[in-house]
């Protein structure tokens, strides 16, 4: 999620996790809608960014990016864009990378989590705990303890996830898995960004019970594809698309499924 984007949350999430009270409805089909943005890198002046605009007035909240593409990077001007959406006076989010780490950050992280590090499935765990903590000290640079911190779990050019095998797609979960637990460690929710082909490919279609999923979704103009969120068990609950993240043009994306209220943080062994 690299690029100004409209966001479609569902009323149980729009409002429950951005502290307003929810309204909840007796079928899916009777929810309310929100419309906002996320924001990141993109938005910063070249040549750290593209330069792209920050959301117009009429965006209802904004989910703000906190890496600069890749895990153990930090946004460069998440600083402002905290300021901003707090001057605007606007509901947000965050959220950040997971990346599969290199030989010399697996080496370096290894033993940085709370997992024994003897197998190389705690040493995969405690890189993403590691990752989380990351993330954590750059909102605490900034002084923001959002509702939500939103783990963008995509494929990744520039630092690829191995996935050729079941047991690649399996270690990919064990950084992830560690993420999730460094997030709630932390005292804060989170839930999963991805997209159905992405997940699949990553995880092999890790199934999630009670972690929201925000989803790709409707359609979509130059740079602002819409979003979704659903609790499905994983995101790969509907038919789903979207672009490379190097380039601010987008692709249409749908997904089929609505979302009922997730803002706890779930228990993972």
């Amino acid at each position: 999620m690299t690029r100004v984007r409209v966001v479609r949350l569902l009323v149980g999430l729009a409002l429950a996790c951005l502290g307003l009270t929810p309204l909840l409805p007796t079928a899916p089909a009777a929810a309310a809608t929100m419309y906002g943005h996320d924001v990141s890198w993109p938005q910063c002046p070249p040549p750290d960014g593209f330069g792209l605009p920050m959301p117009p007035a009429s965006s209802q909240f904004v989910i703000v990016g906190l890496t600069d593409g890749l895990a153990f990077t930090e946004n460069p001007c998440l600083a402002d864009q905290v300021a901003w959406w707090r001057t605007n006076n606007k509901p947000a989010h965050a959220y950040a990378m997971a990346t599969f780490p290199t030989s010399a950050q697996l080496t370096t992280y290894r033993n940085a989590g709370p997992w024994r590090g003897t197998i190389r499935a705690a040493q995969l765990s405690n890189v993403g705990y590691a990752e989380a903590t990351a993330a954590i000290a750059s909102l605490n640079k900034v002084g923001w303890r959002p509702p939500v911190v939103w783990i963008d779990v995509e494929p990744r050019p520039a630092q690829p996830w191995p996935s050729a095998t079941a047991q690649q797609r399996l270690e990919n979960r064990y950084v992830v898995e560690g993420l999730m637990r460094g997030l709630r460690d932390g005292g804060f929710s989170y839930g999963l960004y991805s997209y159905t082909a992405g997940w699949q490919e990553i995880t092999g279609g890790w199934q999630l019970p009670g972690v929201p999923v925000w989803a790709t979704a409707g359609r979509t103009t130059p740079r602002r594809p819409w979003i979704a969120a659903h609790s499905r068990a994983s995101p790969g609950g509907g038919s789903t698309s979207r672009s490379g993240t190097t380039t601010p043009v987008t692709t249409t994306s749908r997904a089929e499924h609505m979302l009922s209220p997730p803002c706890r943080s779930p228990r993972h062994p």
